[in-house]
């Protein structure tokens, strides 16, 4: 995969091919021809990325060096705080908020720990690409937009 004035070029036996809708390529990450970039499309305002990677075990076994593709399935979350938290006392409450804080910062972490070994588990940053034309850079969010929907008072008349 190349792109070539803007456009997405992948490679085709002997010549080259490009999207059936260029319009989709969006932009790019990485340095271009590198060992280790992505390649960033769009449809229907979601985002589709594919992660080119020739020397990671998944990608030296295809012919693009594709090794993963990442789908942007949700740009917003629904945050229920009444059924499914059982804050109870103060203790409860304040770890409840600590991690709707940590939620909103994009700092919340958990060490988790499997099969004897503990690891630490993350929020997604923030992604930055290149546009297709090179010119100019724009970010991504890691992670959806938290939606707290407003409930209404129980009306007993």
């Amino acid at each position: 995969m190349s792109i070539v004035d803007g456009q997405l070029q992948v490679a085709i036996g002997a010549g080259f091919t490009g999207l059936a809708s260029p319009e989709k390529f969006v932009g790019y990450s990485g340095e271009l021809g590198a060992s280790n970039w992505s390649v960033l499309l769009a449809n229907h305002g979601l985002h589709i990325e594919i992660l080119i990677d020739p020397e990671s075990p998944i990608g030296k076994t295809d012919a693009a060096a594709i090794k993963d593709v990442v789908l942007e399935s949700a740009i917003t979350t629904i945050m229920d705080f009444e059924d499914s938290v059982a804050a109870v006392d103060a203790d409860d409450k304040v770890l409840g908020y600590r991690n709707w804080l940590g939620l909103n910062r994009g700092d919340l972490s958990e060490e988790v720990s499997k099969g004897g070994k503990t690891i630490s588990r993350v929020l997604n940053p923030d992604r930055t690409y290149t546009s297709r034309d090179g010119g100019t850079q724009f970010t991504l969010p890691g992670r959806s937009l938290l939606f707290v929907p407003q409930r209404r008072p129980f009306n007993d008349q």
